[in-house]
């Protein structure tokens, strides 16, 4: 799914090449937030990426298209540009996001391009350290943004500082021998970020004890068999993204599902053009003017948004699928305990057998 996402972002870019007049929200939405999923990223967190996120300034406070946090705190201040608009026109505006913010890393894209600013670099009028093209071979430098990898990009930075003020005669090629170390050393710590999101309190690994939303929901839509799952029960627990929650109704993940995608969504959202009843809307009544039967509320910045909880099994897991295409989830989005799977196709290939015999 990582390299999926990363050719998603390729794939919009040359996309958005050939469009009209696109926007700085279509290089956000389809180049951006797919990269930092990418990067490892919880781009539905916010205490892992905030979304205009405020700067306060001498005169009055702006806001930074992204900020990425830890514990609460901005570590790298992200300005997203229009694909046609050119960066360095636009990176004095970079620049005082981290200066104003005490933020010492910057990061400026227009999707195509992604550059690299070291508020430390006071020497330098635009403090560009790294440059990055989407479709180069130095594509994976982008994971640098992950605060995981924090100590990989002070010290590239550092390096590459070092080399500019050098008197050295074939600065290019140093450079390069820079970024090549920075690779390996992210291949490394990469493995090592995998190891650990997959370990236990004890130590042990607990990869192969999960079922991915994608593998499960293909088993579930293969030979039909959604039309059994009625009566299944959930698991008492499941994972939904990279957190545990404990399970009493589907509704439960369903929500919480939610909860965290529905940003991504177009609201109000229905399953389809025809459907007259709406999984999410803004006020408690369905397109045919009835209220919701069962509408949880959902409070975000100030909005309320009001969830259909009401549906089969079955009309959950055609939600589930729907909204993962439509949001770009990745497959572990959910993940469901491997030994209630297994209970569960048993269960669902007994009663189809049964109703093939009757």
């Amino acid at each position: 799914m990582e390299k999926d996402l990363l050719n998603i972002a390729r794939r919009n870019l040359g996309i958005l090449e050939k469009a009209n007049n696109p926007s700085e929200q279509d290089v956000k939405r389809l180049i951006v937030e797919p990269i930092m999923l990418w990067t490892g990223i919880d781009v539905y967190d916010p205490n892992s990426l905030r979304e205009e996120f405020t700067i306060r300034q001498v005169k009055s406070p702006t806001k930074a298209d992204y900020a990425v946090l830890v514990d609460g705190s901005p570590k790298i201040a992200v300005e997203v540009k229009n694909l046609k608009e050119k960066l360095d026109d636009n990176l004095k505006q970079l620049i005082d996001y981290c200066n104003f913010g005490n933020i010492r890393f910057g990061l400026i894209t227009n999707g195509k391009d992604w550059w690299f600013v070291d508020e430390t670099w006071k020497n330098s009028s635009e403090r560009v350290f790294l440059r990055v093209n989407l479709n180069s071979e130095y594509s994976k430098l982008l994971k640098l943004v992950n605060p995981y990898f924090f100590d990989i990009l002070e010290h590239t930075a550092s390096e590459l500082k070092k080399i500019e003020k050098s008197d050295l005669e074939n600065k290019e090629m140093f450079k390069r021998v820079t970024l090549e170390d920075a690779m390996n050393k992210l291949n490394v710590q990469k493995a090592q970020f995998n190891q650990k999101e997959y370990l236990d309190i004890d130590g042990q690994n607990v990869r192969n004890r999960f079922v991915n939303l994608s593998d499960f929901l293909e088993y579930i839509f293969n030979q039909s068999y959604y039309r059994y799952v009625e009566g299944i029960k959930p698991p008492e627990i499941v994972i939904v993204n990279n957190k545990e929650i404990k399970v009493t109704y589907w509704k439960d993940i369903f929500v919480k599902f939610i909860e965290l995608s529905y940003k991504k969504l177009k609201i109000p959202f229905k399953m389809s053009d025809s459907d007259r009843r709406f999984v999410i809307n803004t006020e408690k009544y369905h397109s045919n003017g009835k209220k919701m039967f069962s509408p949880y509320e959902i409070k975000s910045d100030g909005q309320v948004i009001y969830v259909e909880t009401n549906y089969s099994v079955a009309s959950f897991f055609k939600i589930f699928k729907k909204i993962k295409k439509i949001a770009q989830l990745p497959d572990d989005y959910i993940e469901f305990p491997s030994d209630w799977f297994k209970e569960t196709k048993k269960y669902v290939e007994e009663k189809k057998n049964k109703n093939a015999r009757s």
